[in-house]
């Protein structure tokens, strides 16, 4: 019998994994691409910034802030990119162990890294939703808020991926 299978909470959430794998294939796509221009336009912005005041005077409007929130985006989106492909260090122990101790180990560090992600996912609606309420602009009319909703929403992917990830596993 498969470790994933060891109790009736570990076949539900086993289950679900295969279910969130068939879902998941578009939202791949999505993230990935997300991270990749992020990160292209953190490289790209400065250098324009560059070529801009050098050439007629005029710069980027806020770059230092756009570029520590595509900071954000890259860091928070790639964080859920390394959970899907299961490269979080908090798996990484596991390999040392037999199977049935390997099981229950992962099965806890997961079910705690979940329980953290749960209470920074709602952490993170709270300050996204306080940003909103303040109304600050990042640059060029975008509002603040709209940068910082990738907290949230990685933070719910990490802890989803952490359960289906740990039934898979």
């Amino acid at each position: 019998m498969s470790a994933a299978y060891l109790n009736p909470a570990c076949f539900a959430l086993a289950r679900i994994g295969r279910l969130s794998a068939r879902v998941s294939g578009p939202a791949c796509h999505i993230e990935d691409t997300i991270v990749a221009c992020a990160l292209a336009a953190m490289m790209l912005l400065p250098i324009i910034e560059m070529v801009l005041r050098a050439t007629v005077e005029v710069g980027v409007d806020n770059v230092n802030a756009l570029v520590q929130h595509l900071a954000l985006v890259t860091g928070t989106i790639g964080a859920a990119v390394a959970a899907r492909r299961n490269r979080l260090l908090a798996f990484a122990g596991v390999h040392f162990l037999p199977a049935r101790p390997a099981a229950y180990a992962r099965c806890f560090s997961s079910t705690v890294a979940a329980a953290v992600c749960l209470a920074l996912f709602l952490s993170s609606i709270a300050f996204v939703d306080t940003e909103r309420a303040a109304g600050t602009v990042l640059a060029y009319g975008i509002p603040i808020w709209v940068a910082q909703l990738c907290l949230p929403a990685a933070f719910a992917l990490l802890g989803i991926r952490m359960v289906t990830g740990n039934a898979r596993g």
